[in-house]
């Protein structure tokens, strides 16, 4: 059931990723624009065979991000793209209270753009640019509007930046399978192979892209000194456990051609994500999901190993110190005794409490006896005196 869970979850993941490719311009929060440009903004594409141009100074509504350094606008009927030179926002106050901002889990990126990114007063190219967040700098995402702007902070400096065009990524934080042998390629645009994964390889070290392109990059990573980007790869989940293959399993190269056989046996295994298959790390090896083929003997849930910080080794961000780990651990170990402590403290308390509660009901019951007995002395002390008066 958990393993058929998982791959809905997959399936509806990859179809929300794929509906957002194919629905155009990507939406942002919803304001209003006025045209900066002296000789006005010129229309295209907006139905009408004579040029139609937006006077200096008129105020334009937008709901779609710039492509390809156009915007689409809307002006009283006129429904139409403009040069987003030509235009900039009426007010450059964005608050995060706007209703098409979603404060997210803090998560770091880094900045892939060779030239930078530029960080803007909200969240869209019509807002004032506040600085340029260079090449490879990390900054924390906070805050999401619209499809690809965050809002993010930089060196003490806070801003809104788009992560559009694979411009940044976020921390890889489980272990990527190559399946089958994988080319790293030297740009998002797979100009140029600068080197090769080998199948069923594990990687650690890469950042995750917001977006995937019409080619499906998705990763990028470092491998073996390399680094660059990689098409989509498995990702290995954190449940591990044990198996028993129940028949001859062929392993099979990429031309279908037959390169080893493994024989009935236990087998421990580590679950990857995509199409539920399974880790062999001991044979560096995934099969495929076949019940038939496979009986689980135990499942065990761990944790994802901790790889430190954002892409060490990749961007050269130093590992978490020994020392902090000590101190990090030490502190955990205190919080235990501390809750342990607390633990005995409510176990002592409602003891405590029991006993005062047994011992306040023996005493009323006492008290309750004694009064009864007292009545029953008096009425045959007055039963006595009454025979005597006869």
């Amino acid at each position: 059931m958990k393993r058929n869970n998982l791959l809905i979850i997959i399936v509806i993941c990859m179809f929300v990723v794929n509906v957002k490719a194919d629905m155009g311009p990507p939406i942002i929060a919803r304001h209003e624009v006025m045209v900066t440009n002296k000789d006005g903004a010129k229309c295209y594409n907006s139905g009408s065979k004579k040029d139609i141009v937006i006077p200096y100074g008129k105020t334009l509504t937008i709901d779609t991000d710039v492509i390809n350094g156009y915007i689409h606008v809307y002006y009283d009927d006129i429904s139409c793209d403009v040069k987003s030179s030509d235009i900039s926002s009426k007010t450059q106050k964005f608050s995060l209270d706007d209703k098409s901002v979603t404060k997210i889990t803090p998560v770091r990126a880094i900045i892939l753009s060779k030239t930078g990114l530029n960080m803007r007063k909200g969240p869209a190219v019509t807002y004032a640019k506040i600085m340029t967040v260079p090449n490879n700098a990390l900054v924390t995402l906070l805050y999401q509007s619209g499809t690809f702007w965050y809002y993010c902070e930089y060196n003490g400096t806070s801003g809104w930046i788009t992560g559009m065009n694979g411009y940044f990524g976020y921390d890889g934080k489980e272990t990527l399978i190559s399946h089958n042998a994988m080319k790293i390629y030297s740009s998002y645009d797979k100009k140029a192979v600068i080197g090769k994964i080998p199948a069923n390889t594990e990687i650690t070290d890469y950042v995750n892209l917001v977006i995937r392109s019409e080619f499906d990059i998705a990763h990028y990573v470092s491998y073996n000194g390399t680094i660059g980007y990689v098409e989509d790869m498995m990702y290995q989940t954190t449940e591990q456990g044990k198996i028993k293959l129940l028949k001859d399993y062929e392993v099979t190269n990429e031309d279908g051609k037959l390169e080893k056989k493994i024989t009935p046996q236990e087998l421990e295994y580590n679950m990857i994500s995509r199409y539920g298959a399974l880790y062999l790390p001991e044979k560096k090896l995934v099969l495929g999901f076949n019940d038939d083929e496979i009986e689980y003997l135990k499942k065990v849930d761990v944790k994802v190993k901790d790889k430190g910080y954002l892409g060490e080794g990749i961007f050269g961000e130093e590992k978490v110190s020994k020392l902090e780990n000590k101190e990090e651990v030490k502190e955990e170990i205190k919080d235990n005794v501390v809750n342990k402590t607390n633990t005995k403290d409510i176990i002592i308390i409602c003891l405590l409490a029991g006993i005062f509660i047994t011992l306040t009901a023996l005493i009323v019951i006492k008290l309750i006896n004694n009064k009864k007995n007292k009545q029953l002395t008096n009425k045959n002390e007055q039963d006595e005196y009454n025979n005597k008066e006869v």
